[in-house]
């Protein structure tokens, strides 16, 4: 029995102190006048970039598409402004620059020189010729939008005023207009010669919200390295497990799954590869308490941010060496109660199946050559290879003892046997709804996964509800409240695998009620039967997992908010196991090869691990706008977890009959 008081207090970068929290975030417009110094010769344009935002407070919005990025580059610059950078670095390119807020310094392609109207116009009868020019909803002009004829690959690139000029067919209606951060806008074009298109700024990008640490940002002002994933992207997913959804969503982000067996393919997570020799799992955070991804289900999950960097995920001070993964779920809404349903019903297919030898005479003549090879006797005789033959003849016809030939003289293909399709079901249900004062989701779930092997399924009960209520104008309360309780099969896996390297196809998997066993007089006794070993062990395991949050938001002022949470979580799981006794017989002689253990040999195990951990997480923000230019943040913090775990394991042999194997049935501890 073990048990502990930790209380933990962080400070963004590192600094510690008692039971205190205080982190004071400014996020200024870019009014900074950074000097840079950089020396490079011959590089190629995207990496002095890339060399200037790590050496500067600037970063750069450009297209993979522009022409000289890959362009060899010289600068040599001392404390100099980045106009003075820029200068040197796009002097002898076909990109131009402009500068935004926030630091922010866009690149686009430099528009071709415009023709003289006294030249000739030389241009193919049928085409006209259309000009514009693309501004902001400010009114200025964007130089390097996209300027692209609907449905064709013609187009062309504004210049620094933000003008175009496009020859177009008679029969062209419609123009496409884009710019980094603008929404993408198309243009009708009627007999006007010139047009005036005005592109507004997208929210989705750069005033996305993103949730770092204790608190969320406009992601403009995210300074660390920050991926969001949200929930359209998991809902799409057949998966099992919200770890497994997270594959292939997020760069740097590696899910591997290390095995397959129901109820445990959960699969492990490296957030930009290996960062410590020893635990290298990223801290979970799921509605701002430190949760694991086992008890979440995937439907529930409102949004995932994956903070990355040190810069990100600072403020969890160690324990974010390895990374964060912060879950928020899902919550209710004002207005009538909406329910949901979703249901997945799939075929489990193992993948990359091992090959096996499934013709036992070419088995044996396979063995007999590599025997010859080293100089030895072959191991099975000739009368032996010619009793497979004559049987392969007719399979269908009986022995003596009135077997099949195929199952006397079996060739068996354990691919087929051991692995196999199963039908998967996962179904949600969810109801959402509420007032402007009550809000509330109640979700439940439930999956039922066969496995790919016999006897190895699992199912899974969840549920979940997230409640809050105004009941004050300074407060509100409520409770984010998950449970779950799953049984799996107690079947050893490794035996099973390690049974079918070793086997060969001269073993029936079951007939009658029987196990097989190696028909051959010459096979070896430990060519065992995967199959057989699949319900070799019985019992049952059960994990019941309850999380219960309770929170209280205080508005004290305006602008400065208390967020207290109070959180326990209970996890127990409850394990027995007993084998389960069989003979294995030869149905080519009808003689039992193997007999099944008896009572007085047999062991039954219980065992149970039970923990409890209660968290104790307050938090004061203070936020302020000034000028609506100017955010300010100010938040303090005090953290106090209490952990007790729990286990216990007895094991006893000597059972009076195999079908009890209750521990006080047993003899000997």
């Amino acid at each position: 029995m073990k048990a502990h008081l930790k209380e933990t207090v962080r400070f963004l970068g590192r600094f510690r102190l008692s039971r205190i929290l205080l982190v004071f975030v400014v996020f200024l417009p870019s009014v900074l006048t950074a000097q840079i110094s950089i020396n490079v010769k011959e590089k190629p344009l995207k990496e002095v970039v890339k060399m200037i935002e790590t050496k500067s407070e600037y970063r750069f919005f450009y297209s993979e598409g522009l022409n000289d990025l890959d362009k060899k580059v010289t600068v040599n610059v001392s404390n100099s402004s980045i106009e003075h950078v820029m200068g040197q670095l796009l002097a002898r390119t076909g990109i131009a620059y402009r500068i935004e807020k926030n630091n922010l310094v866009v690149l686009y392609q430099k528009a071709p020189a415009q023709p003289s109207e006294n030249k000739r116009d030389d241009k193919p009868a049928g085409k006209k010729k259309i000009s514009g020019v693309v501004k902001d909803e400010h009114g200025q002009p964007l130089p390097g939008a996209s300027v692209l004829i609907k449905n064709s690959k013609q187009g062309v690139t504004t210049n620094a005023e933000g003008a175009f000029v496009l020859e177009r067919e008679a029969d062209v209606d419609v123009l496409q207009v884009s710019f980094i951060g603008m929404k993408k806008q198309e243009v009708p074009v009627r007999s006007e010669a010139s047009i005036e298109v005005i592109l507004r700024e997208d929210a989705i990008g750069l005033h996305e919200i993103v949730t770092v640490g204790y608190a969320t940002q406009k992601k403009v002002n995210v300074i660390g390295s920050v991926a969001t994933i949200g929930a359209k992207s998991l809902e799409s997913r057949p998966v099992t497990s919200l770890s497994s959804a997270l594959a292939g969503l997020a760069s740097g982000v590696y899910v591997r799954s290390s095995s397959g067996k129901p109820g445990a393919d959960g699969a492990s997570i490296l957030i930009r590869g290996m960062g410590t020799l020893n635990n290298t799992a990223p801290l979970v955070i799921v509605d701002g308490i430190v949760g694991s991804t086992t008890g979440v289900n995937p439907n529930d999950v409102e949004s995932i941010s994956v903070l990355k960097d040190a810069a990100a995920s600072a403020i969890y001070g160690s324990l974010a060496s390895n990374g964060v993964i912060l879950i928020t779920t899902k919550s209710g809404s004002a207005g009538k109660v909406t329910v949901s349903y979703s249901g997945n019903s799939s075929i489990t297919t193992p993948s990359n199946l091992p090959g096996f030898v499934s013709d036992y005479v070419r088995h044996m003549q396979l063995v007999n050559e590599g025997y010859s090879n080293i100089g030895q006797t072959p191991v099975y005789t000739a009368s032996t290879i010619a009793k497979w033959q004559e049987a392969n003849a007719n399979p269908n016809g009986l022995t003596p003892l009135g077997v099949p030939n195929y199952v006397a003289y079996p060739n068996t293909d354990w691919a087929k046997i051991v692995f196999q399709q199963k039908l998967l079901q996962n179904h949600n249900i969810s109801l959402k709804g509420g007032t402007q004062t009550t809000q509330f989701l109640l979700s439940a779930g439930y999956l039922d996964n066969p496995g790919t092997m016999p006897n190895t399924g699992a199912d899974q009960y969840q549920l979940r509800i997230n409640l809050q209520s105004k009941v004050a104008n300074f407060l509100t309360i409520g409770t984010q409240t998950f449970g779950m309780v799953q049984n799996t099969s107690v079947v050893d896996m490794n035996t099973v695998f390690q049974y079918l390297a070793a086997t060969v196809p001269g073993v029936y998997p079951r007939y009658n009620d029987r196990y097989g066993y190696p028909a051959a007089a010459e096979e070896s006794a430990t060519a065992n039967n995967p199959y057989a070993s699949l319900f070799g062990q019985d019992g049952d395991n059960t994990v019941s997992l309850l999380n219960t949050t309770l929170f209280a938001n205080i508005d004290i002022a305006k602008g400065l908010r208390m967020e207290a949470k109070a959180h326990y979580d209970y996890n127990f799981t409850e394990n027995n196991i007993h084998p389960v006794p069989y003979e294995k017989w030869n149905f080519a002689t009808g003689i039992i090869g193997s007999s099944g253990a008896s009572p007085g040999q047999l062991t039954t195990q219980y065992s149970l691990y039970k923990s409890y951990n209660v968290i104790l997480d307050n938090v004061l923000k203070y936020t302020t706008t000034i000028d609506d230019l100017h955010d300010i943040g100010v938040l303090a913090g005090y953290n106090q977890q209490y952990f007790k775990l729990y286990n216990f394991l007895a094991r006893k042999t000597g059972l009076l009959d195999a079908s009890l194997t209750t521990l006080n049935t047993a003899t000997t501890l």
